[in-house]
Formats: structure tokens, sequence, C-alpha cells
């Protein structure tokens, strides 16, 4: 069973030794990235002048965002955004607007952290692929890719999350 304890056991490489590091210490990617997720979601929801251009509306500005990045996305991904993304950013958008909306929240709130963490993660990794980046590479999403794993393998939203709670009515369940 994971420590449950106030710190988190964290190994230090090659040297075998190892520090106790505050559990708090994980509240601070969660907030961060939540807040981040947040306010682009409601950025796109409401048409937000960062995400759209005067006139045009979140699924327009999807569709060329797209259209511009298929010269530089990744081969393997090339014609699924093509055949299965680009044709349905209408339907996309609005979708995107959402996921980023409930994961900013459940993120900020340190309610099912774990689950968003790896959605958002796989969102990121969808973008990359669209986007022709590298996830080695430096970067906005390489970076939000590090901090959501820092907080899915840290369980961050055991820590001023609602995650505890849910696990305690979770464990009365199961011992009643």
């Amino acid at each position: 069973m994971p420590n449950r304890g106030n710190a988190v056991r964290l190994a230090v490489a090659g040297a075998g030794a190892s520090e106790q590091v505050p559990r708090w210490v994980m509240v601070i990617p969660r907030i961060y990235v939540g807040a981040v997720f947040l306010a682009a979601g409601i950025g796109q929801l409401g048409h937000a002048r960062e995400w759209t251009e005067p006139g045009r509306s979140w699924p327009t500005a999807l569709h060329a965002q797209i259209a511009a990045w298929i010269p530089h996305s990744a081969w393997y991904y090339r014609s699924f955004e093509l055949q299965s993304v680009l044709p349905h950013t209408d339907l996309l958008a609005p979708a995107i607007g959402v996921a980023h909306v409930v994961i900013g929240l459940a993120l900020l709130l340190g309610i099912w952290t774990r689950v968003a963490a790896v959605v958002a993660m796989a969102l990121l990794l969808n973008y990359v692929a669209a986007e022709g980046y590298t996830v080695y590479g430096a970067g906005d999403p390489s970076a939000y890719l590090a901090l959501l794993l820092v907080v899915w393998l840290g369980r961050g939203g055991e820590t001023w999350g609602l995650d505890v709670v849910v696990a305690t009515r979770r464990s009365r369940r199961v011992v009643s």
C-alpha cells in the first residue's frame, strides 16, 4: 500500500537514500495545470480572443488551426487528422472545451485527480501529434505532461483535495 502519510518517499537516484517530500508539494502542479485547463476551456467555449479571431467561432478557429498543423503533424497521426478530426471540428470543438473545463475543475478541486490527469495527458499527446511537437522537446505540452505525470504518480488529489473524501467513503463502504 502506498504511503498515505504527510510525506511522499522519494528515492534519490543511484544513492539508495531517500528523503521525505511534503505532500503539499503535489498541490502546486495540480492547481497550476488545473487553472490552465480551466482557463483554456472557458476561453474556448466563450470564444475568447486568444482562441479565436474577431468574427470567428471556436469551431472555425479550431478547423483553421488543425488545417495549419497538418503539414507538420506526426506521420502516424496525419491521416487520422484529415479523415476524422478536420471534418468534425464543429462537434469536437465544444467537446474539447468542455473536457478542458471538467479536467480543470477536477484538478483544482482535487477530485478524481488521477483520472483527470490521465485524460489530460491523452489530450496533450493528441495535441503533440497533431501539431508535430516531440514529447521530449521543450515547450508547453512537454511541461504539462511532466507536471501531470507528477500529479498522477504522487496522487495529487489526496492533499487539500476531495479525493480524500472519496477514498474515505469508499473505504467505509468496503468495511461496512
